[in-house]
């Protein structure tokens, strides 16, 4: 014999009774019924809301104003779409205003709300538009198509974009390390329509970590990771960017060594150079290196006694055994192995790893851990899978995809910040309490770029640390 039971809800918004539900709920159809029941529940409660706002603002915050009516709008929220009437003021600049949709955070002509934009895009994150837009149709009970999820995608990674580009912040983090290990690198995407005429745009990506934790096998974690991307930025302000976000997660008066890798790149190894921690060890990516060997050098000689004297030696112990074969083989072959010579001669100073350069610190990690993190957070995303990009969409996705761990667990906070006009990169920076060791760029730029074979590059360097010097 089935039995039902009956359930009775009353939804009461400030001390007052709007609706009374009814309903029946039948064992076989418990979940059906049980989701009709929170519909209802949350249609009443939302609408009553709503409505309890719109007189409250009338009655105490709109006195003065002209009403011009009320206007109808519906949005979809994670637990259902909401649809409502509210009123539509004149402002006293003679601007139509409606205090309600400001109150709520909708933006025009949104259709979502912030929330479920944010899921939106942490699922485009994961899979690309059409998968996201059946996923969160079924999540909602509310069609949404693929053209709305790149439209939240932009609204959600704009925000995110110019909130990483403008941040500031006087709290210094409170993370406390006696290394400091930061990488960066760059990695192209494709674009589609461009006003400029090109091809493909660059993204910045640059990620700090205290040090690695072993996970299993040959898996290992680093530990206080901070990722930070951007596009369409100058060198400086994204120096500026990495000094903020470097400033506001750690303890930098506890830092004395920042280990700075990188793939040798004149932007690429300036990223660090603000951050204001005096002593600066640059390494070379091994995996930079190996490729250039490998690919100059491969079918001439065997390439593991190679690299065992140029990681534990440096660029001495290998340059007699290169140099005579720059001057064999094809017109092709000749100029790529002598690339790679100057390659490696350029940043003799930088190759070899922080174990073998006798610092006075205890346990330090190996640095390359940035093609793997920019091929799993950026390459797996963005090019892999034959995408091409407008540059607001390749902008807006690589930052969600920087703070996508925030925005699945709904923690990222937007910072209140000021446009980028408003504020002159020269007052930024003297609001820093960080001192600015940047005196060098403009007078020795060959010491940040760190080519030892410039000469009187030894000269400047010891000039510049003046506790380097004997």
């Amino acid at each position: 014999m089935t039995k039902t039971v009956s359930i009775s809800i009353t939804v009461e918004i400030a001390g007052e009774r709007k609706d009374v539900i009814h309903e029946e709920i039948h064992p076989d159809q418990i979940g059906e019924n049980l989701k009709k029941v929170t519909d209802q529940v949350f249609t009443s409660a939302g609408t009553g809301v709503i409505t309890y706002l719109d007189e409250y603002i009338m009655q105490h915050e709109a006195k003065g104003l002209k009403v011009l009516g009320t206007e109808s709008r519906a949005f979809t929220t994670i637990a259902g779409k909401l649809s409502f009437r509210r009123r539509v003021y004149r402002s006293k600049e003679g601007k139509r205003i409606k205090p309600v949709d400001e109150l709520l955070g909708l933006e025009r002509y949104a259709r979502r709300d912030k929330k479920l934009q944010e899921m939106n895009s942490a699922l485009a994150g994961r899979s690309n538009y059409r998968e996201t837009a059946a996923i969160s149709t079924m999540i909602t009970q509310k069609y949404i198509s693929p053209a709305s999820i790149s439209r939240d995608v932009k609204r959600v990674g704009i925000r995110l974009a110019e909130s990483d580009k403008n941040f500031y912040t006087e709290e210094k983090g409170t993370v406390r390390t006696n290394v400091l290990y930061g990488e960066s690198d760059g990695i192209f995407v494709r674009l589609q329509k461009d006003k400029e005429g090109k091809k493909a745009a660059e993204i910045r990506a640059a990620i700090t970590y205290t040090g690695k934790k072993w996970l299993s096998g040959n898996r290992k974690k680093l530990m206080n990771k901070m990722t930070l991307t951007a596009m369409d930025v100058s060198s400086l302000q994204w120096q500026e960017m990495v000094r903020n976000h470097v400033y506001a997660n750690y303890d930098l008066s506890s830092v004395k060594l920042l280990a700075v890798g990188g793939d040798g790149g004149s932007w690429v190894g300036s990223t660090f150079n603000l951050c204001g921690v005096r002593h600066i060890e640059r390494v070379l990516d091994p995996f930079h290196i190996k490729r250039a060997i490998r690919s100059a050098f491969s079918n001439a000689l065997e390439l593991t006694p190679v690299y065992d004297a140029l990681f534990h030696h440096g660029f001495s112990a290998v340059a007699d055994t290169l140099k005579p074969l720059t001057k064999r083989g094809k017109p092709s072959i000749r100029s790529a192995r002598l690339n790679c010579l100057r390659y490696l001669e350029n940043h003799q100073d930088e190759i070899l790893p922080l174990s073998e350069r006798h610092l006075p610190f205890d346990q330090l990690c190996s640095l390359g851990c940035m093609e793997s993190n920019i091929g799993k957070a950026i390459a797996l995303r963005m090019k892999t899978r034959g995408c091409s990009w407008s540059r607001s969409g390749a902008q807006a996705m690589s930052a969600i995809l920087c703070h996508l761990p925030d925005l699945v667990d709904h923690s990222f906070h937007y910072s209140d910040f000021k446009k980028l006009n408003d504020i002159t990169i020269s007052s930024r920076r003297s609001r820093q309490p960080l001192p600015q060791p940047h005196i060098h760029m403009a007078s020795f730029p060959i010491v940040s770029a760190g080519k030892a074979s410039v000469p009187f590059y030894s000269l400047f360097k010891g000039i510049i640390n003046g506790s380097e010097l004997p």
